[in-house]
């Protein structure tokens, strides 16, 4: 962790990050680069990717408008939501969580998912490519954009202008 160049004690070092961002607009604007940046924030699930991507999204509006967009499927989210509902919450979160771990012993084992986890994941799936696409009218229209996962333009028709 001693290595990781944006920690600090064990912390994000959010300083040092917007540091980094500035000095990458002086040059961009030195060499009269036009483009926006695309920031993605990138960690594993749980490790605080909204957080600092809410920071940095109020910290650049002074760069330009800004938009905030989430890529991931965040499924984790809904489940601990679900997990919150009166009477019938832990009931759901824990058969959700079974269903989970089936699904992914039938995947490890090359088998097809059953109906009910193909239509979750077809779901989440339309979910993040009408997200994708916001975040592509968002850049079209302007905005600087921050979002939690890398957009992975090789799934998708590559925007020329964010090439």
């Amino acid at each position: 962790m001693a290595n990781e160049p944006y920690r600090n004690d064990g912390h994000i070092d959010v300083e040092r990050i917007k540091t980094d961002f500035i000095l990458l607009f002086k040059v961009g604007r030195m060499m009269n680069l036009n483009h926006r940046p695309i920031i993605a924030i990138i960690g594993c699930d749980g490790s605080g990717k909204s957080t600092v991507g809410q920071h940095v999204t109020e910290w650049m509006q002074q760069y330009g408008p800004t938009v905030q967009v989430h890529l991931g499927k965040q499924s984790g989210n809904m489940l601990r939501s679900i997990k919150h509902w009166p009477i019938i919450g832990q009931f759901l979160g824990k058969d959700i969580e079974k269903r989970g771990i089936k699904a992914k012993g039938r995947i490890a084992k090359n088998k097809l998912p059953g109906l009910m986890p193909a239509l979750v994941n077809t779901f989440f799936v339309k979910r993040r490519l009408k997200r994708f696409r916001q975040m592509l009218k968002a850049y079209d229209d302007g905005n600087i954009i921050v979002t939690d996962r890398y957009p992975q333009l090789s799934i998708y028709p590559v925007n020329p202008k964010m090439s």
